[in-house]
C-alpha cells in the first residue's frame, strides 16, 4: 500500500479527527474507509470476517519463510529478521478487506502466527520470537512482534 499525503483544510480536517475519535480508529484508517466508500469498494456491510483471509495470510507467509530458509541455508552467518507485515501483503492490507478494527484483526492472527512458532509445526520449527536482552520481545517500527529464521 502506498502513502498518499492529504492536506484538508482545518475545517474539513476537524471534522476528519472528531469522527475519527467516535470510531475509536485514525484519521488514515477513517479517510481509506471514506475512499472505499466513495469508489464503492468493500463497504462495511460487504467486508468479509478476517478468519476468510486466514488461509491467504498464512500461504504468503509459509511462502516468505520458505524462501527465507533459503537464503539462510545458502548464509548461514546471515541473520533474516520478520514481521507478519513484511511477510504478508494480505496481512497489510487487513484494513482494507477484513471487517473490524485492524489491530485486533492483526492481533489476532499474530496470536495464531505465535502459537504456530511455539509449538514448532512444519515449516515453522525454523522461526523463533526474538526477544531483548531483558526477555521483552523485539518490536519493529509498527510494534509488531520480530521473527527469525534459525539454522
Amino acid at each position: 500500500m502506498e502513502r498518499i499525503q492529504v492536506y484538508p483544510p482545518d475545517d474539513i480536517k476537524e471534522l476528519l479527527e472528531n469522527e475519527a475519535k467516535l470510531k475509536k480508529c485514525s484519521v488514515s484508517e477513517l479517510t481509506v474507509e471514506i475512499l472505499q466508500k466513495y469508489y464503492g469498494k468493500y463497504s462495511e456491510e460487504e467486508k468479509p470476517p478476517v478468519q476468510a483471509f486466514y488461509d491467504d495470510i498464512f500461504k504468503e507467509v509459509e511462502t516468505f519463510i520458505e524462501l527465507k530458509i533459503k537464503e539462510k541455508d545458502a548464509d548461514p552467518d546471515r541473520d533474516i529478521e520478520f514481521d507478519l507485515l513484511t511477510a504478508s501483503e494480505t496481512f497489510r492490507k487487513i484494513h482494507m478487506v477484513a471487517d473490524g478494527k485492524p489491530a485486533m484483526n492483526r492481533a489476532t492472527v499474530g496470536r495464531l502466527f505465535s502459537s504456530n512458532v511455539k509449538n514448532g509445526w512444519g515449516i515453522y520449527r525454523r522461526v523463533e520470537a526474538i526477544k531483548k536482552p531483558d526477555g521483552e520481545p523485539k518490536r519493529s517500527v509498527n510494534r509488531a512482534q520480530m521473527y527469525r529464521i534459525t539454522k
